[in-house]
């Protein structure tokens, strides 16, 4: 067990007075070491309409994940231990430039072809429900989805494999 104890002071080089000592904050803490990481926690669904495609949903504790690197591509070349070719969720999504104040409330970039569009990132406390989605459609060929949580340290997990295969 540990003591913090906070004194507020308008800058480092400032001397604390009386009162600030006597308005100090004493905080008990504990340090724990870091505990092993958990394997990603997705949910993936299938669906065969008009457009057969799947859903994969990635859950995000702020407790506990920091972030998701993914990768996908053709099953017999998508080497999930390779670190090449994988990227950070959430990524880029895009939506239409006139549906919404895209550019007040996300990160956001123009779509490189279509003016019409517009492309925003969230960030993770602006998920809903703490739960990233992609759509992702339906292979021809069967194809391996790569996925990397990283814990709040920074800490990556072993690469989590999943075969989407053709609807």
């Amino acid at each position: 067990m540990h003591m913090l104890c906070i004194i507020a002071v308008g800058s480092p080089q400032a001397r604390s007075t009386t009162a600030q000592l006597d308005n100090a904050k004493i905080i008990a803490i504990e340090r724990t070491p870091a505990q092993p990481v958990d394997k990603p926690i997705l949910k993936i669904r299938s669906f065969k309409n008009a457009v057969e495609h799947y859903s994969i949903f990635w859950f995000f504790d702020p407790l506990f994940v920091e972030r998701y690197e993914i990768k996908y591509g053709p099953y017999n070349e998508t080497d999930c231990l390779q670190p090449e070719g994988y990227y950070d969720l959430p990524d880029w999504e895009t939506r239409s430039r006139w549906s919404g104040p895209w550019d007040k409330e996300y990160v956001h970039k123009d779509h490189p072809t279509d003016p019409d569009l517009i492309l925003i990132k969230r960030t993770v406390e602006q998920l809903d429900d703490h739960t990233f989605e992609k759509t992702i459609l339906a292979p021809r060929t069967a194809i391996k989805l790569c996925t990397v949580l990283y814990n709040v340290k920074n800490i990556p997990s072993t690469p989590r494999e999943d075969i989407l295969k053709p609807l």
